[in-house]
């Protein structure tokens, strides 16, 4: 569904734990699932700042405030390695987190993951999970149930973050999301997805130390980077045959930092698991039927929220 250009009001509140908020003042709220599945954004109070620069201000914020040693869900996609750039550029400690699918499911995958650490010296935990197993135990399940999860991509990440014990950063949610519509023209929607919103149930159930949406922690970051000009270009359907942002992402992201990441194809790891016997187990099938009560997505029209986060702040 799209949305005009009225904001719906919602009472979804993110929890606070350890009295740091998953989402900087609550400014992105959630409600309702599936089919009534809704979102909210309020206006930044700064206006000025660059996306970058919201990025660094909140990679400071995350080392002063750690607890323990500091992890980043690495799986080699442009929003993880975007956030590992951004805190070895900084100097800080960081430690990367590769999940890892066996028999072999996800190497395709983490191959970038692994060759970028290979590159940079750094040493990665490999986390195994031996996926076959993760379904028939029906612990994937066990998880989707407890985050109110629709995607069977994502319990077996949320079962190694449980398994550290320290401050865990994320790209879970990454940055603003613009998707063409698939109605009678087409338009471009910003749009939230039910099931990326799960992570913070997670962190939450599990009192898990970290920054689950760091891509979007901010009402500035998700402002500053929905005004990139590729988005605004986008919604004026000037890149033909393009439905989406993901796959220029890598190119906003180098002008806004100088990182001058590769571009990459876009996997979600699960390709082989999709071929495999294990997918027809019916604790997969459960997130085709029970599940998808939790998949809901949302869209408004990208002009409207461009106007409406131009808007006055509201006053808290």
């Amino acid at each position: 569904m799209v949305s005009g250009g009225n904001s719906i009001r919602v009472d979804y509140f993110y929890l606070l734990l350890n009295n740091m908020q998953f989402i900087k003042d609550n400014y992105l709220r959630v409600s309702g699932t599936g089919d009534s599945f809704r979102f909210e954004v309020d206006p930044p109070k700064d206006r000025s700042i660059k996306f970058h620069d919201a990025c660094i201000s909140l990679a400071n914020e995350v080392y002063s405030n750690k607890q323990g040693k500091l992890y980043l869900m690495y799986s080699g996609g442009v929003d993880s390695e975007y956030i590992l750039e951004l805190f070895l550029s900084l100097g800080m400690d960081i430690t990367p987190v590769i999940v890892r699918l066996k028999p072999n499911y996800n190497e395709h995958d983490i191959k970038y993951a692994i060759d970028f650490c290979e590159s940079r010296k750094l040493k990665p935990i490999v986390y195994d999970i031996d996926f076959d197993d993760f379904v028939k135990s029906g612990k994937i399940v066990q998880i989707g149930e407890e985050s109110r999860c629709g995607a069977y991509e994502l319990p077996s990440t949320f079962h190694a973050v449980s398994q550290l014990d320290g401050t865990i950063v994320m790209g879970s949610h990454g940055p603003p999301h613009i998707t063409k519509f698939k109605i009678p023209g087409g338009v471009w929607v910003v749009n939230e997805m039910e099931k990326l919103h799960s992570a913070l149930r997670h962190f939450d159930h599990n009192k898990i130390h970290g920054y689950p949406f760091f891509l979007a922690h901010t009402a500035e970051q998700y402002y500053s980077f929905l005004m990139h000009p590729t988005n605004k270009d986008l919604a004026e359907n000037k890149y033909l045959g393009w439905q989406n942002n993901n796959f220029i992402k890598w190119k906003m992201f180098n002008e806004l930092s100088g990182f001058n990441m590769p571009e990459r194809p876009k996997f979600t790891g699960y390709e082989n698991i999709e071929k495999s016997d294990i997918f027809n187990h019916e604790n997969l099938q459960w997130f085709q039927t029970v599940g998808t009560q939790w998949h809901g997505f949302y869209g408004v029209n990208f002009f409207d929220m461009i106007k409406h986060l131009n808007l006055p702040c509201k006053l808290i």
